[in-house]
């Protein structure tokens, strides 16, 4: 049974208390999806599974809540214009050239 505690963690990710709950959750909705209806297939998929998260998401499942949180308006650190800004950049009037030649 320990090893379940283990394998949560490293499927949510080991960075933060929120990894190993999200890892539980995601688990045994796969479980109760793939596991139920095929469990024959059920261990296979989840050893791939186990096996992309490990390469393509070392963080877990908790490192796509960072993301996620990252790209979302209003974050710090994310891809959206500061409020108010309206998405366009400020227009500086009569300071000459982009290039810094006067024309």
């Amino acid at each position: 049974m320990s090893v379940f505690a283990i394998v949560f963690a490293l499927f949510g990710g080991v960075g933060s208390v929120l990894g190993p709950i999200l890892g539980g959750i995601a688990l045994y909705v796969l479980y109760e999806f793939i596991g139920i209806s095929s469990p024959q297939y059920f261990q296979l998929i989840y050893g791939v599974l186990i096996v992309f998260l490990t390469l393509f998401l070392p963080g877990g499942l908790a490192s796509l809540v960072e993301i996620f949180r990252r790209r979302l308006p209003g974050s710090r650190g994310g891809i959206a214009a500061s409020p108010g800004s309206g998405g366009h950049e400020p227009i500086s009037v009569g300071a000459g050239a982009a290039d810094g030649s006067d024309e």
